[in-house]
Order: structure tokens, then sequence, then C-alpha cells
């Protein structure tokens, strides 16, 4: 697939008819999968078609800065990441009230309303964790369920791949409290 990525951004940098033609081939590779990614990050079907079109609009104002220090899917990730990411800052208030604020995780008991079955017990306790650490939820949805590598998340995250493997290590410990409500299930 990178090779049909790189082909794309060769045809966006050539411009004209070449461009259209690089960004639409781009958008069918990539605009699905981006809705989902940015869906499963609890954004409306609205706000995800926005931030995917923000991300194409970012990667043809960029294409040309990209110089293969990464792969080309992981940079075009990287630009859907921080579209995200910026969208969520712009919802924040300017100024939030930080005075009652815990860094202490609460009870999962507490937290999670345990749904039927086992498999729905560990969404909800995802979604909480979601709520509380959005970064590290999202680095644990992509070492699990996408199956980056190690190597893919330490270039996404600028680290070493050490560093890497222990901060995957620290996420899940932080999630697991979480899923101790889901034991009743096993």
């Amino acid at each position: 697939m990178s090779n049909d990525e790189e082909l794309c951004l060769n045809k966006i940098r050539k411009g004209g008819i070449d461009r259209e033609e690089g960004i639409s081939e781009l958008f069918e590779l990539y605009s699905l999968p981006f809705k989902r990614y940015f869906i499963k990050h609890r954004l409306s079907a609205a706000d995800a078609d926005d931030l995917v079109q923000e991300s194409f609009i970012n990667i043809v104002r960029y294409c040309s800065t990209f110089r293969n220090e990464c792969e080309i899917r992981i940079w075009l990730w990287k630009i859907a990441r921080n579209c995200m990411l910026t969208f969520f800052r712009k919802q924040k208030a300017p100024h939030e009230e930080i005075d009652g604020y815990s860094e202490t995780i609460p009870d999962p008991k507490t937290c999670v309303d345990p749904g039927p079955t086992l498999e729905d017990c560990v969404k909800r306790a995802f979604l909480r964790f979601s709520e509380q650490d959005h970064e590290r939820a999202e680095m644990l949805t992509l070492a699990t369920i996408q199956g980056w590598t190690t190597k893919e998340l330490a270039e996404l995250l600028g680290r070493s791949l050490g560093a890497t493997r222990e901060y995957i290590s620290q996420c899940r410990k932080h999630f697991k409290p979480f899923l101790d409500v889901c034991r009743d299930y096993i």
C-alpha cells in the first residue's frame, strides 16, 4: 500500500489534473479509516467528516514538506491525529477550573456500569478510561486494535523503541484498574 500512497503524494506535488487525481485516490484509501478512527474517539459523524476534510487539507498543504523520515502511512496518521487533538483542544474551555481535579483513578466499580456480557463490560471500561486518559487510550487502540508495531508507534510519538515499549506498558497498567469490575464475567 505504501507504493500507492507514494504515487498519490507525487501526483499531488505535480499539481494540475494529477493533483486532483492523487487527492481522490488518497481520499479513497484513507477517508473511511480516518472517519472510523475519529468516531472511535467519540466524535459525532459530522465532526468526524469535518476532521477528515481538515486532515486532507493538511495533507495537501504539507505534502511538499514530507521527506520520507517515516513511512507515508504513519505521516498521514500523524496528520489525522494532530487534527483530532487540535479539535479537542479547541473544544475545551479556555480557562478550565482545576481546583477540584484529582489525579487518582476513581474506583472502577463506581464508574463502570457493567453490561450483560464481558465484551460490553470491557467496552464500557475502555470508554471510561478514554474519558479520563484520552492519549493513553489512543495508544492502546493503535497498539492492540489496529496492530501498529512498536517501531511505528515510536515514530508517531517521537520516542525511542525502549521508551515506547515502556509507555505502552504504562498505558496498560493505567487501564488495568478499569477492568477490575469485569472480573465477575470471567
